[in-house]
């Protein structure tokens, strides 16, 4: 690969990530978890019960007050919410209300739902990125001809 489509390929991949926005995994997680319950409509107490740990566990996770949340605990939740462990650890995720078709909304609350969601994101980014780097060989072959 040249440099100039290195730097294009380095530029996609710094999208919205933890590094980015200079945050901590734990402060992620922690956003995250509380924006994916609130949206799923649940207590803290509910979500709790429906990974298997405490609410009170569940409240220092969604305060950061958990210095090295167990990797179990992340994947159960993260499994609860409908997310990948990639998704609730590395992005911050931001809630959006807006007008869907019923069977839509009926697929995106299932608990798989918010993961198909991120499946076809990723999938459209790769397109990007590939439309993006076919863009930059095109450059450089016509500069190479000049």
């Amino acid at each position: 690969m040249t440099s100039a489509t290195e730097d294009v390929v380095a530029t996609c991949r710094a999208i919205d990530c933890q590094y980015r926005l200079g945050m901590s995994t734990n402060d992620v997680i922690a956003a995250n978890l509380r924006t994916l319950r609130k949206v799923r409509g649940w207590s803290q107490p509910e979500l709790a019960a429906k990974v298997g740990i405490s609410p009170r566990t569940i409240a220092r996770l969604e305060a950061s007050q958990v210095a090295d949340p167990s990797i179990n605990h992340v994947r159960e939740l993260a499994r609860a919410l409908g997310v990948t462990v990639d998704m609730l650890s590395e992005c911050t995720l931001e809630p959006l209300t807006i007008a869907v078709p019923g069977q839509l909304k009926q697929v995106l609350e299932t608990p798989d739902g918010l993961a198909l969601l991120a499946e076809l994101l990723d999938r459209e980014r790769v397109r990007g990125h590939q439309a993006v780097l076919a863009a930059v060989r095109q450059i450089e072959v016509e500069r190479e001809r000049a």
